[in-house]
């Protein structure tokens, strides 16, 4: 008997491959890491020193949406 997670990895796994047959062998799937605290430290001194969130995202090679996100509003 298959536990439910082995069963949602299968499953998953599946819908992949479809994908990839539907799409002519391109997955278009979202790959993604979350920004380090070393990051976070960075963005903290940069955004002290008022470089802007594109320029920052340019330097660590982010979307300028995942440094902006990382950010705390200001209230």
């Amino acid at each position: 008997m298959m536990c439910s997670r082995v069963r949602a990895t299968l499953k998953r796994d599946f819908c992949l491959k479809t994908m990839c047959y539907q799409t002519g062998g391109i997955y278009h799937g979202h790959n993604y890491s979350q920004i380090t605290l070393e990051e976070r430290r960075k963005i903290e001194r940069w955004r002290h020193a008022r470089v802007s969130f594109d320029e920052i995202a340019q330097a660590l090679k982010r979307h300028r949406s995942t440094i902006m996100g990382s950010v705390p509003a200001r209230g």
